[in-house]
């Protein structure tokens, strides 16, 4: 089945529904594991907004979330589900490390800009092949990106370990050497938090503004909101799905060269925990708007560094914040299910009587 994806609106108030069932149920397995749900949820709470440890754990999250999320929402303004945002990602993030290491010699205000660069092309040049089978052939995009994350995943790893491996010991991880000075993003007062964070705030205003203050962002609405109509508009649909599936892998390629630059300091390994799917759960729950993105990696963030403290004070697992995300999204997908263009239909109580009587 070719599912045709189509950007819908979803209600606030499913999203807010959506998370509070999500929270509630998270309630249930927190039970099932014998412990007090007050005592865990105040620990979330406290670990992602008690005190300014917490809070610059909670916005080092939110960083890559948030610039995940506007590459996510970026496709799914333009009526494309892409998936391989976390394949996209990783080539990003490989590209600007290789930059950052092995070209030498360069002030910091071209060294960082450069490997900003280089990421936004590894990651615009892993979605082109999807975007154009795509747009020439109608493949289904999900799949071809799906496939892709493992091969980027595995690619790097593979680069790392016959070419670039650090004679440093780093247990089981394959890594890179660390990136020159030069190319690292600086840091507030040795925090968690890097120049990432001003460039994930940067992005997101430029976001709202080209959605929602130009022509062209007018057009990407339009095309992924009612295709046909944008047709009989003059506005080449194919056109603007190549456009923001090559637009959403450059992002998703600055998000993997923001998170070596800005915290890792080198290339390691399968570094990412899936922050290409969290953030297209950012831009589900931030319904693709500017606003919405920001606020709902916020929430991811604070989940996540929530459930970090969570693990060492209480010793309950961090893959509860996991189930909850999960959660969210079932809830969101059962309100909103004609995300892919396949309507639920529900039997009418007419309908259901006239069987009874035939039978």
């Amino acid at each position: 089945m070719n599912f045709e994806f189509k950007q819908r609106k979803i209600k606030p108030s499913t999203i807010f529904i959506a998370v509070f069932l999500g929270l509630l149920l998270g309630s249930l397995f927190i039970l099932l594991g014998g412990f007090d749900v007050v005592n865990v949820y105040s620990f979330l709470i406290k670990g992602s907004l008690g005190g300014l440890p917490a809070l610059t754990s909670t916005i080092r999250w939110s960083t890559i979330y948030l610039i995940c999320g506007i590459a996510s929402g970026i496709a799914f303004k333009g009526g494309v589900f892409n998936m391989g945002t976390e394949g996209q990602l990783y080539m990003g993030a490989m590209a600007a490390t290789l930059v950052g290491i092995y070209v030498k010699s360069l002030p910091v205000f071209i060294h960082i800009p450069l490997c900003m660069l280089v990421g936004m092309l590894a990651g615009m040049t892993w979605a082109l092949l999807p975007a154009i089978l795509k747009v020439y052939w109608n493949t289904n995009e999900i799949v071809v990106t799906l496939m892709m994350n493992y091969i980027a995943i595995h690619f790097t790893s593979f680069l790392v370990k016959e070419f670039f491996l650090t004679k440093g010991d780093f247990g089981d991880s394959l890594t890179t050497d660390e990136l020159l000075p030069t190319a690292q993003f600086p840091r507030f007062r040795n925090s968690p938090i890097s120049f990432g964070f001003i460039l994930g705030i940067t992005l997101i205003v430029l976001f709202i503004i080209f959605f929602d203050k130009t022509t062209k962002g007018f057009e990407i609405k339009v095309s992924g909101f009612n295709p046909e109509f944008a047709k009989y508009s003059g506005i080449s649909v194919n056109h603007v799905r190549l456009s923001v599936m090559l637009l959403s892998g450059a992002i998703a390629g600055l998000a993997g060269a923001s998170e070596i630059m800005g915290v890792q300091g080198r290339f390691l390994s399968e570094f990412s925990p899936d922050f290409g799917t969290d953030g297209m759960l950012v831009a589900l729950l931030g319904n693709s708007n500017g606003i919405g993105i920001l606020i709902s990696s916020l929430f991811m963030g604070m989940l996540k560094a929530g459930s970090l403290t969570l693990e060492r004070s209480a010793g309950i697992s961090r893959a509860l914040a996991v189930i909850i995300q999960a959660l969210i999204i079932c809830f969101i997908s059962i309100k909103s299910f004609n995300i892919f263009n396949v309507p639920i239909k529900l039997p009418r109580k007419n309908s259901i009587e006239e069987r009874r009587k035939k039978i």
